[in-house]
């Protein structure tokens, strides 16, 4: 049975006074600067006593599976995109090249095994909501590259009758003359098809939609 300690002096104070910032920021006129569902995640959690560092992900993303991805030796991310084949797809976006997403984050290592996480999205979310996701599992930011690896070597994987997104930092994606920045995107149809297309950053998600997480294994 744990010990209780009785609460006082200036750790009293301390505490209180967190809490009261919390309450103070979430009554800001121009929102709250966080993610309001992690909040309330870590509060019950701290109800609870739960305080062993388990990394809480935000509900309206639900785990729905994982495989392992072993990128090829002779992987060149400066040419991944090149080796698509278009006509393999019932749609192939012409802007994914080489070119336009050539500045992914992190580049796939040749001959490594990653584990791939799928999320589904349960309620609608902003694409920063989908990288506090990346964050929250230790995933990769690999974009265009990782999600067209996947499709080559993995695609029976890919939820079917969904669009499964693939995320980099936003000034890393292609960017529109609109200033819009395009996230890449594989929609595997349930009679085996599949598209590959872009997204905008800048809009919402919703249950149409799967996340792709490439993370380390353990």
């Amino acid at each position: 049975m744990a010990t209780k300690t009785i609460v006082a002096g200036d750790l009293y104070e301390s505490i209180t006074g967190q809490l009261f910032e919390i309450g103070r920021q979430l009554r800001q006129p121009n929102g709250y600067p966080f993610d309001p569902h992690l909040l309330k995640l870590h509060l019950q959690n701290a109800v609870e006593g739960k305080f062993d560092g388990v990394t809480l992900i935000d509900p309206r993303f639900e785990h729905v599976k994982e495989f392992k991805l072993t990128v090829p030796a002779d992987y060149d991310h400066g040419t991944q995109l090149g080796t698509l084949k278009h006509e393999e797809f019932y749609y192939f976006n012409d802007a994914i090249t080489d070119g336009n997403f050539r500045n992914a984050t992190q580049k796939l290592v040749p001959g490594k095994t990653y584990k791939a996480k799928l999320f589904r999205i349960k309620k609608t979310v902003t694409s920063d909501d989908c990288l506090g996701l990346y964050k929250a599992v230790g995933a990769i930011l690999t974009g265009a590259q990782g999600m067209s690896l996947v499709y080559q070597l993995k695609k029976d994987e890919l939820p079917k009758g969904k669009w499964t997104i693939s995320f980099d930092e936003k000034d890393a994606l292609w960017q529109v003359p609109d200033g819009s920045h395009r996230v890449p995107g594989v929609r595997a149809h349930s009679v085996g098809d599949f598209g590959f297309d872009l997204g905008g950053f800048e809009g919402g998600w919703n249950s149409d939609d799967v996340v792709l997480c490439l993370c380390d294994c353990e």
